[in-house]
């Protein structure tokens, strides 16, 4: 088995007729589709079952309600392709988005992945992000920083199976919306897979607004976003790698959190799991305007928090 395609899925009925469609339209035939049914309460399940008979490249696994970043753990744990992928089934990707990136495959690579992801909303559709200036031959994961800087997208590409279970890389296990793939995406970048971008998008992230699946939509989540971190410095720390980068991402995304909600809850949680500000090795990881605009939003921060530790 070549290729294990995972769809976590949750109450997600307005959309799986479109996704296996979608899904069944691909042009790569060594591929098995896992639906992860995570303990839907609606028709999700049925409407799969219905919808996937005869095609014997499609599983279905149910399980309770345990959340997003499980389900994909779970998902991986029990593909059994060469490399693996996530494919949330309410957006959408054209019938090659797979093939090329297999046919992309040379020698060793761990990840192969494409240039940025559309997003759709309201029937407009935008490019989200673009690796400008990328290296044009495969290289490793932490020789080109400006993919620590753009949007997680974790979808837009494939993953060695074999890299991801050997480094134990996992998804954070957090419920609702609260950033479940980002201890995937440090975990990339401590492990420094052998990588290669294709310089074109495909991925269509669709936002639905109260509709959206998987998780989407939710509430955001700021006890399930400190479950996440802890997450994340046990895995840096049992790994045995050093946690600056970590407690500086977990900042960045801290203070893009408080940018967009200004809850100083999540500030204090910060600084309750990590309990020290990171000064030395800022500039090796983040740019001189990017730390910029940390220390103008720590500083905001400051300001308005009198208890601020």
């Amino acid at each position: 088995m070549l290729l294990s395609v995972i769809i976590p899925t949750y109450n997600s009925q307005k959309f799986l007729k479109t996704c296996i469609k979608c899904l069944k339209q691909q042009l790569t035939r060594d591929i098995e589709f896992i639906f992860i049914n995570d303990g839907s309460t609606d028709n999700s399940l049925k409407i799969i079952e219905y919808n996937i008979k005869n095609d014997n490249r499609f599983k279905i696994y149910s399980k309770k309600n345990t959340g997003y970043g499980d389900s994909c753990n779970y998902g991986i744990s029990i593909s059994k392709g060469k490399y693996i992928a996530i494919f949330e089934p309410d957006d959408y990707i054209p019938k090659d988005f797979y093939s090329e990136l297999i046919n992309n495959i040379d020698g060793e690579l761990d990840i192969i992945k494409y240039n940025g992801i559309y997003k759709v909303q309201n029937n407009q559709k935008s490019r989200l992000f673009n690796y400008y200036n990328h290296p044009k031959n495969n290289f490793y994961f932490r020789n080109y920083k400006k993919i620590l800087y753009s949007h997680p997208s974790i979808t837009n590409g494939i993953y060695k199976r074999d890299f991801i279970q050997r480094h134990k890389i996992k998804f954070c296990t957090g419920s609702g919306a609260s950033y479940q793939d980002e201890q995937f995406r440090i975990s990339i970048f401590y492990t420094n897979p052998l990588t290669k971008i294709i310089d074109k998008c495909k991925y269509e992230y669709i936002i639905h607004g109260d509709n959206s699946i998987n998780y989407k939509g939710k509430k955001l989540n700021i006890q399930a976003i400190e479950k996440n971190w802890q997450e994340q410095l046990a895995w840096v720390t049992n790994q045995k790698f050093d946690v600056y980068f970590n407690y500086v991402y977990a900042y960045r995304q801290m203070l893009n959190i408080y940018k967009k909600t200004k809850n100083y809850q999540i500030v204090k949680s910060f600084f309750k799991i990590h309990n020290k500000m990171v000064y030395p090795n800022y500039f090796y990881y983040l740019n001189v305007n990017t730390f910029d605009l940390f220390k103008y939003y720590i500083n905001l921060i400051k300001n308005k928090i009198k208890d601020f530790k």
